[in-house]
């Protein structure tokens, strides 16, 4: 490789034992803020600048180290980063650190971080009946499979789609909530009441199930199946790739955690990647069961409702209440409902808002009264009108 290739160097900080920090770009240990000094050694690698912001570090001059606190600074700042004591005459650069060289490149197949080369992931797609012929060590195992994808972009895009779902989620809830918490307050007159009264009716029945895995307690007139389903056998391949990388030559300090190197060693490498491919299908059994089990489910609804202030509850018979005989009822649930209709005059508009309560308070609104109102833009009331009127008139009585 002829030309100029330019090198980051590596730091290790002594405070919080935080290992390969940039010292080309991080004077600050970024775990726990430690400052480096001059004293930190640092070690050459193969890792290549080739962005436009390390570049620019890299030929931005020698660091300078600060005579008060020893931290070691950018030659563009004029105070140190750590203590604020401005440069003088006395702030020499960065003298020769030690160095060492970098480590022999170790490529494992599993090891995809090795930051002495650059490696391309690639997309491997094998049919379950393609047969293989590279190299391969054989595991027969019955996991997921590790499905390797390929580095087209920086940009993923299924990140970038998570990132637009995201956003309009966002929006969505902030619009959701804009209107839910958004109120105004306006005086409401009540102008009617409704309610309505449900009896929810089961009946003891026998219930036929099919395809289940097992048989509870109760059950009758079992049958069962075998069923067969294919369940896929994997087997690792190692997969080659090219992780060729550069070895430094001759390398010049530039003082700034970067080393100018030329004359550079190219080493071609294959490295390999363990990738799951089906082999085959074993053919699984499975008994799965048919019978009856008596339940209680849902028979019916008994319902009554009207706009007057006598609520009265449904009629309704249950047959053999609550027995566990084929045929007898009972009841499931008894829900209510309470409405207080208020009507507001808003701008030679009129409005009405409905208010759902207990009956105990429903039965304490009387027609005609005004009662205080905070209404969202949904149109629903989201105070208690009743309570609200009641602590305004404690707090107008005199003391």
């Amino acid at each position: 490789m002829s030309g100029v290739t330019i090198y980051e160097r590596l730091w290790d900080c002594p405070a919080c034992r935080t290992v390969d920090i940039s010292a080309l770009r991080k004077k600050k240990c970024p775990n726990c803020g430690y400052s480096k000094t001059s004293q930190e050694e640092e070690r050459r690698t193969c890792i290549k600048v080739t962005d436009a912001e390390g570049l620019a570090l890299a030929m931005g001059g020698e660091n300078w180290t600060c005579s008060n606190c020893g931290s070691v600074n950018l030659k563009k700042h004029k105070k140190c980063s750590s203590c604020s004591n401005p440069k003088d005459e006395s702030d020499h650069v960065n003298e020769v650190r030690k160095m060492t060289s970098p480590p022999p490149p170790v490529f494992t197949a599993k090891d995809e971080d090795q930051q002495w080369y650059e490696q391309e992931k690639v997309k491997e797609v094998v049919h379950p009946e393609a047969k293989r012929t590279l190299p391969v060590k054989t595991n027969w195992t019955s996991q997921p499979m590790t499905i390797i994808t390929e580095e087209v972009s920086n940009l993923d895009p299924i990140m970038i789609r998570n990132g637009i779902v995201a956003f309009f989620a966002i929006v969505l809830l902030g619009l959701l909530g804009y209107g839910i918490f958004h109120t105004k307050s306006v005086d409401g007159t009540v102008t009617g009441f409704s309610w309505s009264r449900d009896v929810v009716i089961q009946h003891y029945v026998a219930v036929h199930h099919t395809d289940e895995s097992s048989t509870p307690a109760g059950a009758y007139n079992i049958t069962s199946r075998e069923v067969s389903r294919q369940v896929p056998v994997y087997r690792t391949d190692e997969v080659p790739y090219d992780c060729s990388y550069d070895i430094p030559g001759t390398c010049t300090d530039l003082g700034n955690g970067a080393e100018s190197c030329t004359d550079d060693t190219h080493v071609s490498k294959t490295c390999y990647n363990d990738v799951q491919v089906v082999d085959h299908y074993d053919t699984v059994w499975d008994t799965k069961y048919s019978y009856d089990l008596n339940e209680w489910i849902y028979a019916r609804t008994e319902h009554s409702e009207g706009n007057d202030r006598k609520p009265y509850p449904p009629k309704y018979t249950v047959y053999l209440d609550g027995q566990q005989i084929i045929g007898a009822e009972r009841v499931s649930s008894t829900p209510e409902k309470y409405v207080v209709y208020f009507e507001v005059n808003e701008k030679d508009e009129t409005k009405v808002y409905t208010y759902s309560t207990s009956e105990s308070e429903w039965n304490q609104y009387n027609e005609g009264d005004i009662y205080p109102l905070k209404v969202n833009l949904a149109s629903m009331i989201i105070n208690n009108p009743l309570q609200d009127k009641i602590s305004a008139a404690l707090t107008a009585q005199p003391k």
